[in-house]
């Protein structure tokens, strides 16, 4: 399996933007606390790197500053739910190309990516 680091300006992104959507600081996210609120925040900036942007587990766990089963754990129980239409749409400008097209860090959809 390559491997593909999340790099750092796009972690950061992601984060700032779910910190805004879900009213809190990065900081908070990236914290060792884990009440409802910021693990609802850390889920679905997880959904977002892995599944709509295609980075690995084991690499959003370094850009989330967890260990990798963690976001196993988490990937597990994704099945769960769903990232909010809000997020989803405050988000889009992440991604330049969905459909076909790597996004300028080289990485496609899930989807595509094989």
């Amino acid at each position: 399996m390559r491997h593909n680091p999340v790099p750092k300006d796009l972690a950061e992104a992601v984060i700032h933007a779910f910190a805004d959507i879900h009213g809190v600081a990065a900081v908070q996210i990236l914290g060792e606390r884990r009440k409802a609120h910021l693990v609802k925040a850390r889920l679905d900036i997880i959904e977002h790197l892995v599944f709509d942007l295609g980075y690995s587990g084991h690499s959003v766990a370094k850009a989330l500053r967890r260990d990798h089963t963690t976001i196993g754990h988490h990937l597990r129980n994704m099945a769960l739910r769903k990232l909010s239409p809000a997020a989803k749409n405050s988000l889009s400008y992440l991604v330049e190309s969905p459909e076909n097209d790597a996004n300028k860090y080289g990485c496609y959809p899930l989807e595509t990516a094989q």
